[in-house]
């Protein structure tokens, strides 16, 4: 391995993503420690650090393929992990997750996909983002305990996952029969 590899890696944006990333479990350790507000306030500063990082990568003009998979891939880890601990405590349900992990499933496939055709990822598309933002406001709901809120977040999170897993299946597909031909 080239000896600067990691270091052209460790741009500042990135930093924030994986530090982005390292806050799924201490959130865990405050929601089940029945510490709430410090696991809202922790996941608030995951949703800020998101914004961050693009914001770093643009000015500082230090996007790059990696940042683009360690951005979406620290967003999943951090509402995937909350996701999973509110479905362990009864206050999500199953099935959302499960559709929220088939996604992220996909999105990791699509990666590999794109890196094994030697191509650079294509820049985080609308779709992407409208999920990102239902996705996050869902586990934030449900995170704060918001209960009026909670049904229409989860059936807004729930669709955007599950149109955008069709979007990624639909990609993979496309890669598979680059593959075949």
């Amino acid at each position: 391995m080239e000896s600067g590899w990691l270091v052209r890696r460790a741009t500042p944006p990135n930093l924030v993503s994986m530090a982005r990333a390292l806050l799924a479990p201490v959130i865990l350790v405050f929601l089940f420690a029945q510490e709430r507000g410090w696991a809202v306030a922790l996941f608030g500063l995951s949703l800020a650090t998101d914004w961050l990082d693009g914001f770093l990568a643009r000015r500082l003009s230090m996007v790059s393929d990696t940042g683009r998979v360690l951005d979406p891939l620290a967003d999943n880890i951090v509402a995937g992990a909350v996701a999973i601990a509110l479905a362990v405590r009864g206050e999500m349900p199953w099935w959302t997750v499960a559709i929220l992990l088939v996604r992220d499933a996909g999105l990791v496939a699509g990666a590999v996909a794109v890196a094994k055709h030697g191509e650079e990822m294509p820049p985080t598309n609308v779709l992407a983002k409208i999920t990102f933002a239902a996705v996050e406001v869902m586990v934030l709901v449900h995170l704060a305990d918001w209960q009026f809120l909670e049904g229409p977040a989860l059936w807004a999170g729930t669709a955007a996952a599950v149109v955008s897993a069709v979007f990624y299946a639909r990609t993979g597909i496309a890669y598979s029969r680059k593959d075949a031909s």
